[in-house]
């Protein structure tokens, strides 16, 4: 059974993946763009990786908007 701290990191990765996906953006293009290693990505999508504060502001705020 799945805790609900990792279901919310897991929900939140859905959103963002969804998020980067409308705006027609690879995980490697949003990455570069934010400055960020593709990893990083790939692990808040996935949920593996729990976001600090800022990083999803910054996601949103990016030239991918929200």
């Amino acid at each position: 059974m799945t805790d609900p701290a990792q279901q919310s990191r897991e929900a939140l990765g859905g959103q963002l993946r969804e998020i980067r996906k409308d705006a027609g953006l690879t995980a490697r293009v949003l990455a570069h763009a934010l400055a960020w290693p593709p990893s990083t990505v790939s692990k808040l999508e996935h949920g593996h990786q729990t976001p600090v504060r800022l990083r999803p502001i910054a996601w949103c705020s990016s030239s991918i908007g929200c």
